[in-house]
């Protein structure tokens, strides 16, 4: 199954998360910044403790990895998910620019989820 996720963050530690998958299923909540960088998201309705994550980055752009480099897939309305070993890592997060983020943007006004 493929599947996406995008977070998007706002001022005021509010966070909006997209599930895609079979269906598009859209969450809220809160996000904190800890002393030692980890950002924590707690969303509402989300079935599974989201990772705890810190910010990286590469030669391309900003990343968001798992503080527990042996977290795996997680996903909130599919409890089976599954990504074989040889097809990669749901990890990382990388940023979203230009229309992307506008798409992105769009769609969450769009839904009423902010």
């Amino acid at each position: 199954m493929d599947s996406d996720t995008e977070l998007t963050f706002f001022s005021g530690n509010a966070v909006h998360m997209f599930e895609w998958g079979y269906t598009l299923t859209s969450y809220s909540g809160r996000y904190e910044l800890e002393p030692d960088g980890r950002i924590t998201v707690q969303l509402k309705g989300f079935r599974e403790r989201w990772p705890e994550m810190l910010l990286d980055r590469d030669t391309n752009s900003l990343l968001l990895r798992p503080a527990d480099a042996a977290q795996g897939f997680v996903m909130g309305t599919r409890g089976g998910a599954y990504v074989p070993g040889d097809k990669g890592s749901y990890w990382p997060f990388r940023i979203l620019t230009g229309n992307e983020e506008k798409e992105v943007q769009k769609m969450i006004q769009e839904h009423g989820y902010r």
